[in-house]
């Protein structure tokens, strides 16, 4: 069996919820360079907190290596580096001793270090498990680093980490400065600035069904399944398997395996959702260090709300369960494995990726 085919599951689950204050620096033409204090806030849609006409305006310059141009563009490297370096450090479980990247408040050092950032090699070990949006941005900003003239914008582990990335998106990344400060800023507003709101506000099934249907990364539609026999037995075995698991691997119970109903309908579908959801709680909220059993059941349990979302179910989710789901969406929404594409995907398809990931515990 070609476990390609299957599961794509291979990514951190992680959870970042510290919104860290970077240095702000403004620097003018003879590199002096002064620092206000910012914060990366969830509330602003925006890569820094720099009037973007006046980055525009630096970019759309025939000459993008000076140095009011450099310094219009720090603030973006700053906020990104602190971004991945939150992440991998989540990632490892060492979220206590994350380290900011360094503000000197000389605009030269300070980009600098932002780059050292990218080329760490946590980044090159990591670049295969974290979001996708996180090479793409990386890959951006060392395109604009070339523009720029930057020596040294390739160093360290920068091309293992930037190479594929930039074969396959080389028709859409812009050469221009200015084009390519639009793309870099909508990339960070779509992936960062405008899920980290979600962070701050508390969902309930309403405000989860809005953002399924109209997130900027991934969007899902409650209408592309029927909810026929087949599609709704598809939901309601990985129920009863995730079930299983938790009382074998959790609660130390033989698991017995679990009668299927002839016949499916939605409100059987819809009790062992909740069934489910009572089962998985106190998982989620537990404080322990994410394992691979807990990855399991977290992407498991993810795919099986996408798919009762899609299939039209009313009651998709247990409710209480609602906003520990919803960081890991938040976070992780972007990776493949959650792309159910038309052409491609069916509820058995899906049903065979839950199966994969939960049949080493069953």
């Amino acid at each position: 069996m070609d476990n390609n085919n299957i599961s794509n599951d291979s990514f951190e689950l992680v959870t970042v919820d510290k919104q860290l204050a970077i240095g702000q620096l403004q620097m003018n033409d003879d590199d002096h360079a002064t620092t206000s204090t910012s914060s990366t806030t969830t509330t602003t849609t925006t890569i820094s907190t720099l009037n973007s006409n006046q980055v525009m305006l630096a970019l759309s310059k025939a000459h993008y290596a000076g140095s009011s141009t450099k310094a219009a563009m720090t603030p973006i490297y700053i906020q990104f580096a602190e971004k991945l370096l939150s992440f991998i450090a989540c990632s490892r479980q060492c979220c206590e001793n994350y380290q900011c990247v360094e503000i000197t408040g000389n605009g030269k050092i300070d980009l600098n270090n932002a780059i050292n950032v990218l080329s760490c090699q946590l980044f090159q070990e990591k670049n295969d498990t974290i979001p996708p949006s996180y090479t793409l941005m990386a890959s951006l900003l060392v395109v604009l680093s070339y523009l720029m003239g930057l020596s040294g914008f390739g160093r360290g582990c920068i091309p293992n980490i930037v190479k594929k990335t930039l074969v396959e998106k080389n028709a859409v990344i812009p050469r221009i400065g200015s084009e390519l400060y639009t793309k870099i800023n909508y990339c960070w507003n779509r992936y960062y600035a405008l899920v980290d709101q979600h962070h701050k506000i508390v969902w309930d099934q309403s405000k989860m069904t809005q953002y399924l249907l109209n997130n900027g990364i991934r969007q899902f539609s409650t209408s592309k399944f029927p909810t026929n026999p087949e599609n709704l037995r598809n939901i309601y075995i990985p129920c009863k398997m995730v079930v299983s698991v938790i009382n074998k691997t959790i609660l130390g119970m033989d698991g017995q395996k679990a009668n299927t109903p002839p016949v499916v309908d939605i409100e059987a579908a819809e009790s062992v959702i909740q069934e489910m959801g009572r089962m998985i709680l106190p998982l989620w909220k537990s404080t322990e260090k994410a394992t691979d059993f807990k990855k399991a059941i977290i992407i498991s349990v993810i795919k099986i709300t996408l798919l009762a979302f899609e299939t039209g179910i009313t009651n998709y989710i247990y409710n209480p369960l609602i906003n520990y789901l919803k960081s890991d969406i938040l976070l992780h929404l972007e990776h493949n494995c959650f792309d159910f594409k038309d052409e491609i995907d069916s509820t058995s398809k899906i049903f065979v990726q839950i199966l994969y990931n939960l049949v080493e515990y069953l």
